[in-house]
């Protein structure tokens, strides 16, 4: 539970030993370095998949399922407009971007509650906050053997969930 003060050492040791590149960090709890984005990369059914575990979008055989159906269509609707980042999911939905026809607006707006008040939980961590320009790219680090420490949470639960998600691109 509480962060292990010589993990990242005996790492970095092990690298500079094998004549290894330093590990990249990513801390997801936003207290150490690094920025992940974790709807930014892959196909956007890999994409959508991740948003919508990582959103608790799934059927669960209740009558809840009918408001995740919906707001499953509403990202499916909006993919082609967005980027993979919260924060222009969060202009999306919103109504924010010009390049959205009026029209789906107010429907989304109506039908995305749940993924809007995700979106404002994930947004609280900077550390989720990147683009895809600036973000851990997981599928170059892996192509290039890349050590990566990464830093999760067992208590945070938007943590756990993004972390998820992480393991999810893995």
């Amino acid at each position: 539970k509480k962060p292990d003060d010589f993990w990242l050492d005996i790492i970095t040791e092990s690298c500079a030993r094998h004549n290894r590149p330093p590990p990249v960090i990513l801390d997801l709890n936003g207290v150490g370095p690094g920025l992940y984005a974790p709807f930014a990369f892959g196909s956007k059914r890999e994409r959508m998949e991740r948003v919508i575990k990582a959103f608790s979008l799934l059927d669960t055989g209740n009558t809840a399922d009918y408001y995740k159906r919906n707001e499953r269509d509403v990202l499916y609707d909006c993919q082609d407009y967005w980027n993979g980042s919260l924060d222009d999911l969060m202009n999306i939905l919103e109504g924010r971007r010009s390049d959205v026809p009026g029209e789906k607006i107010q429907s989304w707006k109506e039908n995305s509650g749940s993924i809007r008040a995700n979106l404002r939980e994930w947004m609280q961590l900077e550390t989720l906050r990147a683009t895809k320009k600036n973000s851990l790219n997981v599928e170059d680090l892996l192509k290039s053997g890349t050590v990566v420490y990464i830093r999760s949470s067992l208590e945070d639960a938007v943590v756990k969930k993004a972390f998820m998600a992480l393991l999810d691109e893995v």
